[in-house]
């Protein structure tokens, strides 16, 4: 099989392993004439990976790798795409990130983009699922200093434009900076108030040269006039398909493990999707620390290991102090923690 386009980007969501195979058995799939780098400073440049049950077993020359091939191994002429070893985010609240990539509107500039974003995800939701999110403007004071053919003026969504398309689902979102929210006659109307004359004490509702509303709004308070009446999480569905997104984001940036500090049900999603083969990251799931006795109960998996989470992390420099000295540590060195019940467990 040979790959067409020039310079592919190919990241690899595996460990580098040993130049050398490591074992008789013939790969499953085998990956030459690229640009690798090793990220191994005795031989940072190879042209070929080989590649068993998910982990590297050679790295080389095409011809060092190309032998390795057995009658069913998979080969794929990269034809000089570069090969480098994925990326390793370290601190993620993946189920949150997937909330907000489900209707990220960061970098939409346009009316027209922001009507195609809404049309993708209405087209996912059942009736009745929420639209949350949003987020515009992120950009545009960046854009407004920029020299040359950047600058663009200040974007902000008509939601009007997007009533018939989401008649059947409320659209409540809201401004990157929380300075201002948009929602459309179903939020409203959900929330208690009159979508054809919406009023609230401390907020200001925009209207039109013609004394309409126009679903932007304002001031203290106004996003707690939708609390109640938006959901506070998910359906198992919607988050999967979230997770399903966000994944593919991931892949897209090359980002091929992490470190996740989400809930149970994140967890249990990551274990349907592993044993489905479409887990696409490697998951270091961390725990708060007062669940450490669940620890060795759940035990290590290939692509799931379960840590707590180390107690100075995101602490101030005396805090940490405290905190090792009640866990009977030495702050000074002591870096990690060391839990009996999980002694061999990687």
């Amino acid at each position: 099989m040979r790959l067409s386009a020039p310079l592919l980007p190919l990241v690899l969501a595996l460990l580098l392993g040993s130049c050398n195979q490591d074992a008789a058995e013939p790969p499953t799939l085998i990956f030459h004439d690229a640009a690798v780098w090793t990220a191994d400073d005795a031989r940072p440049r190879a042209e070929a990976v080989a590649i068993r049950d998910a982990r590297i077993v050679a790295v080389g020359t095409d011809a060092e790798v190309l032998p390795l091939a057995g009658p069913t191994t998979e080969v794929i002429d990269l034809d000089g795409a570069f090969v480098t070893p994925g990326f390793i985010d370290t601190h993620v609240h993946f189920a949150s990130a997937a909330r907000f990539l489900e209707f990220n509107l960061m970098r939409t500039t346009t009316q027209d983009a922001f009507e195609q974003r809404v049309r993708e995800v209405v087209e996912a939701l059942p009736p009745g699922e929420w639209i949350l999110g949003g987020f515009w403007g992120a950009y545009d004071e960046w854009a407004a200093g920029s020299a040359g053919g950047q600058r663009r003026a200040p974007f902000t969504p008509d939601v009007r434009r997007v009533e018939a398309i989401t008649a059947r689902h409320p659209l409540f979102i809201r401004k990157f900076d929380g300075s201002a929210f948009a929602a459309n006659r179903a939020a409203l109307a959900a929330a208690g108030l009159d979508p054809g004359d919406p009023q609230a004490p401390g907020v200001t509702f925009e209207r039109d040269a013609e004394n309409r509303p126009t679903g932007i709004f304002h001031g203290e308070g106004a996003a707690l006039l939708f609390r109640d009446a938006m959901p506070q999480t998910f359906t198992r569905e919607r988050r999967l398909a979230q997770t399903r997104h966000a994944l593919g984001v991931a892949r897209r940036y090359g980002v091929t493990s992490i470190s996740d500090m989400s809930d149970d049900e994140q967890l249990a999603l990551y274990r349907a999707l592993h044993d489905s083969s479409a887990l696409t990251v490697r998951v270091d799931f961390r725990y708060p620390l007062d669940r450490w006795n669940e620890l060795a109960e759940q035990g290590i998996r290939a692509w799931l290991r379960f840590k707590p989470d180390i107690p100075f992390v995101g602490f101030s420099l005396g805090r940490y102090f405290e905190v090792s000295a009640k866990l009977g540590l030495d702050p000074q060195k002591d870096v990690g923690l060391r839990i009996p019940a999980m002694a061999g467990g990687g």
